[in-house]
């Protein structure tokens, strides 16, 4: 099986300082590199490891704080270690735009854009290299640009039901351009692809950008050619200095900031076949009541998918039901498999619906998913996706 891209933390800290492009949100870091020092082709693996590193710093925080907006997680002081009030805005939709956890999120997150964007031009612009190494280095920016882009179409919004991002201290782009912005970097992705894993993670993450924005067509032509149960998934890598977001926040060995939503339970409880793919374990209250954690990430090292094959089936699968054709319940039923669970009779959307909230599980899919059925849970004037914050709209003359 076809491995994920290996993310080695070099430093704690990683940080790239005079280019007239830096976001200028971002805090200046403790550890510095000079910039000339990295106009070098012996430069361009460590500054491929930086992006990568700095995506992995996003991709799980973001996915836990998806999910803590969505119904997925819950912030209940009853659990002793509860105690960060940033994350109980996050957990209600009322988000101060100066919610610091949502602010260190932003950052990272346009820090790994930054990145990504600042490697094509160093790289571009160096006389002597490797045409692997470039290759490489190419085909990493662009996939990580991409990615930082749909995050910010699909998670962020300038008002409560608007969703989009902030490019450069430039204007507003609303979801439907940045999600076009994100696939213009995919596009480039897939022209450094060096082998059919590469393409087809890149085809997966397509397909999940058309899938969001609508388009079920463009959504099922780029699924067609994503990953398979074969390829195992594309992963984000941490370890002991670098952990998993989802160990500390969400896991009784890290520090429990949110518990799961008690249905998750109740669907084990039903069916125990469902252990298999919600694997909880119970922690105690203050007040005495039980509640339930995840332990799908036990580990500080534990890997987070940003891109699973199974995610890419049920893309499929949810095309087929819509557009006919195909055959979904097939589809459905692999991904059952294995997890070892038993068959489904039929599959139409609410089934999806389902099966969507309990394969992908943590996986920042809920929020995206409840928002286009219609299903959000908490009241029309609550934050619906993180807001644009207030560091950035201070200093943005392009934005309220």
């Amino acid at each position: 099986m076809r491995k994920s891209l290996l993310l080695i933390l070099l430093f704690s800290v990683f940080s790239i300082f005079a280019c007239s492009g830096f976001v200028e949100e971002v805090d200046p870091l403790i550890n510095q590199v000079e910039d000339d020092r990295l106009d070098d082709a012996s430069q361009v693996d460590f500054l491929i490891k930086g992006v990568l590193h700095q995506m992995s710093k996003t991709a799980d925080r973001m996915a836990v704080y998806a999910g803590a907006l969505s119904d997925e997680l819950v912030f209940d002081q009853d659990l002793p270690r509860a105690t960060f009030p940033s994350f109980d805005e996050i957990n209600r939709g009322e988000i101060s735009l100066d919610n610091n956890s949502v602010d260190g999120l932003n950052i990272n997150m346009n820090e790994g854009r930054f990145f990504a964007d600042d490697l094509v031009d160093r790289t571009m612009e160096l006389s002597e290299i490797d045409a692997e190494l470039l290759r490489r280095a190419l085909y990493t920016s662009y996939l990580v640009g991409g990615l930082m882009r749909q995050y910010m179409g699909s998670y962020w919004g300038i008002t409560e039901n608007e969703p989009g991002g902030v490019l450069d201290v430039g204007p507003f782009v609303p979801q439907a351009q940045m999600y076009a912005l994100a696939l213009e970097k995919y596009d480039l992705a897939l022209g450094q692809a060096a082998d059919d894993f590469e393409t087809r993670v890149v085809q997966t993450l397509i397909a999940r950008v058309h899938f969001y924005g609508g388009d079920f067509a463009a959504a099922g032509a780029a699924a067609a050619l994503g990953l398979r149960a074969a390829d195992g998934n594309f992963d984000a890598l941490y370890n002991i200095d670098n952990n998993n977001e989802y160990f500390f926040a969400t896991h009784d060995d890290g520090r429990i900031q949110f518990i799961v939503d008690d249905r998750y339970q109740g669907y084990v409880v039903a069916d125990p076949e469902e252990a298999a793919r919600l694997p909880l374990l119970p922690t105690e209250g203050t007040s005495g009541k039980i509640w339930y954690y995840q332990n799908k990430f036990p580990l500080k090292e534990s890997p987070f998918p940003v891109a699973s094959w199974q995610e890419n089936e049920l893309m499929l699968a949810e095309v087929e039901v819509r557009n006919g054709g195909g055959d979904p319940l097939t589809r459905v039923n692999d991904i059952r498999a294995s997890f070892g669970m038993s068959p489904l009779a039929a599959v139409d959307l609410d089934v999806l619906y389902s099966e969507r909230e309990r394969t992908l599980w943590l996986q920042g899919f809920r929020l995206l998913d409840q928002l286009r059925f219609d299903r959000f849970h908490l009241a029309a004037d609550k934050w619906h996706h993180f807001p644009i914050t207030e560091r950035e709209r201070s200093i943005n003359p392009n934005i309220d």
